[in-house]
Order: C-alpha cells, then sequence, then structure tokens
C-alpha cells in the first residue's frame, strides 16, 4: 500500500524532493505508532530509496532571458518586480516588501528593512528579516535603474512609505495571485525554461551586476 501511494505521488507530477518528504512524513508517524503508542506491530515504511532528496539542478536564465521573461508578464505592472528579483537576487518575502523610500533616488540601490510573512490567522504580516544578515542595501544594475524609476512613477503611490510592488488594489503581493495574473506558467514555457520558478531568479552566482542590457528586439 506504501509503495502503491508513493508511485501514485510520482505519477502525478510531484516531485521526488516532495514525494520524499511526504514518505518521510508518513515513516515518523507510523514510527511512533509502532513503538510509542503500541497500535501496529511494526513500521512498515521500508521502501528503499524513498526518503533521500535528490533534487534535479535548477535552471539558471541568461541575462536576456530574464529581459525576456519580464516582458511577457502579462500586467505590466510587474515586469519590473521580475527584473528587480532577478538582478537584486531578492527572496519572495522582500521583494513584496519595499517601500518607495527604500529605493534609492536614483534607484543604485535597495534597502532590504524587512519582509512579509504569512501567519495562520492573520494573513500577511511585515516584520524584520530572518536574520540581522537581512537588514542590508543590494546594489541594483545600472541595466534596469531607468524601468524601475519609470515603475514608481507609473505604479506607486508618491507617499514615501508606499509599496514599490502591490496587487492591484494596493494590497500586498500574494504568490497565488502573481502567478495568475501574470501568466507564469505560459511566460516560463514560452521562454523554453517551462518549470522555473519563482525563487529561480534568486541564483547568487550570476555576474550580473556588470551585464549590460541586451539590446531591444534581442
Amino acid at each position: 500500500m506504501i509503495r502503491k501511494w508513493r508511485a501514485g505521488l510520482l505519477a502525478a507530477g510531484v516531485s521526488q524532493s516532495m514525494a520524499a518528504k511526504a514518505y518521510r512524513l508518513l515513516r515518523a508517524v507510523l514510527m511512533t505508532a509502532a513503538n510509542e503508542d503500541w497500535i501496529i506491530p511494526r513500521n512498515l515504511c521500508q521502501v528503499r530509496g524513498a526518503g533521500p532528496e535528490n533534487p534535479d539542478e535548477r535552471p539558471v536564465l541568461t541575462v536576456a532571458q530574464v529581459f525576456d521573461l519580464a516582458s511577457r508578464m502579462a500586467d505590466r505592472r510587474y515586469r519590473d518586480f521580475v527584473l528587480l528579483a532577478a538582478f537584486a537576487t531578492l527572496r519572495w518575502d522582500e521583494i513584496t516588501a519595499p517601500r518607495r523610500m527604500d529605493i534609492a533616488p536614483d534607484a543604485s540601490a535597495v534597502r532590504v528593512a524587512g519582509a512579509f510573512v504569512e501567519l495562520p490567522g492573520r494573513g500577511l504580516v511585515y516584520g524584520p528579516p530572518k536574520s540581522r544578515a537581512g537588514l542590508r542595501s543590494v546594489a541594483i544594475p545600472e541595466a534596469i535603474r531607468a524601468d524601475l524609476l519609470a515603475h514608481l512613477d507609473e505604479f506607486t503611490d508618491s507617499a514615501p512609505d508606499a509599496r514599490v510592488f502591490t496587487g492591484q488594489r494596493g494590497n500586498p503581493l500574494r504568490r497565488g495571485d502573481f502567478n495568475l495574473r501574470t501568466g507564469w506558467k505560459k511566460a516560463v514555457a514560452d521562454i523554453s525554461v517551462p518549470h522555473l520558478h519563482f525563487h529561480d531568479l534568486q541564483h547568487r552566482e550570476h555576474p550580473w551586476l556588470r551585464a549590460p542590457r541586451p539590446a531591444r528586439g534581442t
């Protein structure tokens, strides 16, 4: 039954990493049932190789692909959201939080002063980053500064504490809303990286701070 359950997960498209997490949780539950509560005679989670995670190497976009992906956002207000997330290598909870006053006047840097966290029963709550090291100022490449300033002019309220990126009603941006409003699934398929996740934009090893912007039309 356990082998069939795991095979069903994989057949349904669940990643090996997620299936391994589910298997380890089930194994822990049955371990408690067998060794502590004596509900079952023994732990039957004995599927060899089911517990370890062997995640696939995540895709890394080129500079041109990042601009291409950003241009394919179904809602134009999120084009610069993608650019800043990629070129400043910010996590989702960080990129949704910046205020107008956190962006340098010439858009040369963004200050990471806080992050949004989803709390049960409270929704999205703004608070400090996960650690003191999370409080930092990140350089913004010259290639996207003009784009970011244009975004501030068009989509961001003039108040210093106005959020740079929001939903259409000015509410904090949620992951599910972003995927739906931007047509993320179609956009990543159109640039031939169909399994790209938003957090794949955050690769720290990219030499993007010095990368020139691709010519228009490329």
